[in-house]
């Protein structure tokens, strides 16, 4: 499926979610925003899926992690 084809299935989806919500006009404004909050999420999530974790630094090594510790330490001498 095409980004098109589902930014329209999103848009499509999403009005049919916001029909679906029962506003009242004794709803406060919270109570109104988080009905819409929670349906974008819900379509969003039913069209695009979770979005996946981010992925770990590959070039944050061993090299990087023993550089920040020396610097670390260095700073933490500078400090005393």
């Amino acid at each position: 499926m095409t980004l098109l084809e589902k930014q329209v299935e999103y848009k499509i989806n999403l009005k049919e979610h916001l029909q679906e919500l029962a506003m009242n006009s004794d709803d406060s404004l919270d109570s109104k925003w988080n009905k819409i909050t929670c349906a974008i999420h819900k379509t969003a999530e039913e069209t695009f899926g979770k979005a996946s974790k981010k992925q770990p630094n590959d070039w944050f090594d061993k090299e990087c992690r023993e550089a920040t510790e020396v610097k670390n330490k260095a700073y933490i001498n500078m400090q005393q």
